[in-house]
């Protein structure tokens, strides 16, 4: 045909119909054409004549060149040669605008056309076979391919998969994303893609089967060079009616987000916030170790100064009337410095707590039943002794529940605040109140102190300590990100901010009396209750409040309201007694009133058969007679000897001070300088011979986190052993308890609270 086409020309006759080999391209529907080894046209059929134009106009010129744009020439042109050099077996072009030239005489005319290109019989030749499209086809195509060029080069990558989980289709930036071609990708099974995750994909299928979309489920695909690459999918079902009517699995549409610049900036920001909690941790053990030494001395002063007291009263009896008189002079000024020392090492207690709120440490509570109004009796009493002449103080109760759960340690500390605040600031002849109230229907119970005076200043924000508080120690990471972000060098910053604040509040607080690190400090402590601390001022009158929920309450009780008249200055606790208030003693969080008798014990009654009298007012010690028959039977012949205690105890005037008050009360002692010393002697020690361990935490060598593990882990004794600290928080609670310490005490130990702790732990005391 070739052969006879070339003669043809040559003659200047050009068949309108040819063959090659067993195929009639005349009987092809379409418009045929084929190309030799230079790309022009030697044979044609019926159809393309008929629509393009005869052979004559385009045998001279390669065949591509008809094309009237020169995107369509281009892409005509790149599909023919690769068919002809064998890169594809074929090709297909879409919407190329062609010249038609039909007839003799005709005009060129423009006509879009879809050709399709494959191999022709003889090396180098080409087979084209053209559709031509309709001016309909045409428009919509050029509509379509605005559609199809949003979904195919989206920023994001999309694919559908088959109920069989097949990929029927994906777009060019998925597969750009995995690197794969249409060929690689498309057709194959997901699973292929991402063999790691197996589980997680039959899961997807499964929540999509049911009908549920999936959101943000993180997926591990493997790329064609082998990567792993973290991706987010997004899916949801399309369905078809089937001939039944039901609804029937099409196919998914899944988004899938690249998460690596994600990930990348998570690992980021967890390293940063890692190295901000650990500088955050290094601060904190500075501040702690630095307040503990100030804090020991303190205490040490205090002790040695009640004992003093003690010994003044008991020889003021014994001298003559003059003598004692001054000597009561002499222990008042000893006691008003005692107060001092207290209040200072309460100071730095609370200081050290409002730097860790600005660090972001969360308090953690442990809410337990407690009882509101005895917690309100007590703290009134605490302040009674500190309030103006003719200062009254009113307590309001309404009727409700009295006891809820609470972490009572936090709501003591937040109103002795509150109060003492009160206190300072209330003049001569002013009013104090404590109104206890049930709101929200009985769901929270709101606390609220209210003092005349001078009012708060305007210009000062009094709660500028603890107003960012974080979910614990910066808690869980994952929380902490979301709380700032990836940009963890906010949570580095907040030492420095707790520093600075701290600092600015001291420095204000130097210039007026009565506002204290306790406003901050305050605020935090009620955050931490769940609450949130409020304040009203005008000129006459402050008002604090704060609401918490009133969970597990019960004990309904009536209304009560009492009024307590202040004579300035009578002693801590003279007017709580004045008003017929009861004085209470905090022993780990268990409150005795006078009938202390009925508290020590489960049965409410003391082991030793004889009633404890306690007089706290006048600070004279409490006496216990000795064992009973009972106790006897119980303990063998151990009920009759005096208790032997250890006191593991590094500053020597703290030990001394110790087993004195310990020889108040029988005991004998023995003291170790610290955990170290303490584990020797009782590695050598005969078996019994301690009743009991009194364990300092901070000390050099050893120290007693480690010195009661070892004594545990190697049971060295059978004695109970109890920790004895400066440190009240959480954390350190919360060790001892982890390390089996058999109880938990503050510095400075009380002479009352080292005695219901002996009777508690031991059971019997030996009358001194």
């Amino acid at each position: 045909d070739r052969r006879v086409s070339a003669v043809a020309g040559a003659a200047g006759v050009w068949p309108r119909r040819a063959r090659m080999g067993s195929l009639a391209l005349e009987e092809v529907p379409m418009c045929g054409v084929i190309l030799d080894r230079d790309g022009k046209a030697v044979t044609i059929n019926l159809m393309f004549e008929t629509v393009l134009g005869p052979l004559f106009k385009f045998a001279n010129f390669p065949f591509t060149e008809a094309g009237a744009t020169p995107d369509g020439k281009s892409d005509l042109q790149a599909a023919v040669e690769a068919v002809q050099t064998g890169a594809a077996v074929r090709e297909r072009v879409r919407n190329v605008e062609m010249l038609t030239l039909a007839g003799e005489a005709g005009l060129p005319v423009k006509a879009h056309f879809d050709w399709f290109i494959g191999r022709g019989k003889d090396e180098g030749t080409v087979i084209l076979v053209g559709d031509p499209c309709s001016g309909d086809v045409v428009e919509r195509r050029a509509k379509d391919s605005e559609l199809i060029d949003f979904f195919q080069n989206a920023p994001i990558a999309l694919h559908w998969l088959s109920g069989t989980g097949h990929v029927m289709w994906a777009n060019q930036t998925e597969l750009d994303t995995l690197g794969y071609t249409a060929e690689e990708y498309i057709g194959q099974p997901i699973m292929k893609f991402c063999p790691d995750e197996k589980e997680l994909v039959s899961e997807i299928f499964k929540t999509l089967g049911s009908g549920s979309a999936i959101k943000d489920v993180p997926v591990r695909f493997r790329s064609k060079a082998g990567k792993i690459v973290p991706l987010i999918i997004d899916s949801n079902v399309a369905y078809k009616m089937h001939e039944s009517g039901e609804k029937v699995f099409n196919h998914t549409r899944c988004f899938i987000r690249d998460d690596t610049g994600r990930r990348v900036r998570q690992a980021r920001g967890e390293a940063k916030l890692r190295e901000a909690r650990l500088t955050q941790k290094l601060f904190d053990a500075y501040v702690s170790r630095t307040l503990h030494m100030v804090a020991t001395p303190c205490h040490v002063v205090q002790q040695s100064l009640d004992l003093a007291v003690a010994k003044i009263g008991e020889l003021g009896k014994k001298l003559d009337p003059a003598v004692a008189n001054d000597i009561a002079s002499i222990g008042e000024l000893i006691r008003d410095s005692a107060t001092q020392i207290a209040d200072l090492s309460k100071l730095v207690a609370d200081a050290g707590d409002a730097m860790r709120f600005e660090q972001g440490v969360f308090l953690e509570t442990i809410p337990k039943p407690l009882s509101l109004r005895a917690t309100c009796h007590s703290a009134l009493q605490r302040i009674s002794g500190k309030v103006q002449d003719g200062v009254e103080i009113i307590c309001k109760h309404d009727a409700g529940p009295t006891v809820c759960n609470i972490d009572g340690r936090i709501l003591d500390r937040v109103l002795d605040q509150l109060l003492c605040n009160a206190a300072e600031l209330t003049p001569p002849s002013g009013t104090i109140r404590l109104s206890v109230a049930h709101v929200s229907s009985g769901a929270r119970v709101r606390f609220e102190v209210c003092n005349d005076g001078p009012g708060l200043p305007s210009n000062h924000d009094i709660f500028m300590l603890g107003t960012r508080t974080l979910s614990g120690d910066f808690g869980d990471e994952a929380d902490a990100l979301e709380e700032y972000g990836s940009d963890a060098e906010t949570a580095g910053d907040a030492a420095e901010s707790g520093r600075q604040m701290l600092a600015q509040q001291l420095s204000y607080n130097a210039k007026v009396d009565g506002f204290k690190v306790g406003f901050g400090l305050s605020y935090g402590l009620v955050r931490s209750l769940g609450g949130e601390l409020c304040a009203d001022s005008t000129s006459g009158e402050t008002r604090f409040y704060f609401s918490l929920l009133a969970t597990e309450a019960m004990a309904e009780e009536p209304a009560e309201s009492y009024t307590i008249k202040s004579s300035g200055g009578s002693g801590k606790g003279a007017a709580a007694e004045a008003a017929g208030l009861p004085v209470n003693l905090t022993i780990r969080g268990k409150r005795t009133s006078n009938a202390i008798s009925t508290a020590l014990s489960p049965g409410g009654t003391v082991p030793l058969g004889t009633p404890l009298r306690a007089t706290l007012a006048s600070g004279d010690p409490l006496s216990i007679m000795g064992a009973t028959s009972s106790d006897v039977a119980s303990r063998g012949l151990k009920a009759l000897d005096a208790p032997h205690v250890l006191v593991v105890e590094d500053t020597p005037t703290a030990a001394n001070i110790l087993c004195l008050l310990l020889k108040k009360l029988g005991c004998s002692t023995d003291r170790a300088e610290n955990g170290k010393l303490a584990v020797e002697m009782l590695r050598g020690s005969d078996e019994g011979l301690y009743d009991l361990v009194m364990m300092d935490l901070r000390m050099p060598v050893m120290d007693g986190f480690e010195a009661t593990r070892i004594i545990k882990e190697e049971k060295l004794t059978e004695a109970l052993i109890v920790a004895l600290t400066a440190e009240d928080s959480v954390d350190v609670r919360t060790l001892c308890t982890n390390l089996g310490f058999d109880g938990f005490y503050s510095k400075p130990m009380s002479f009352a609270v080292l005695t219901h702790m002996m009777v508690e732990k031991l059971g019997v005391i030996q009358k001194n």
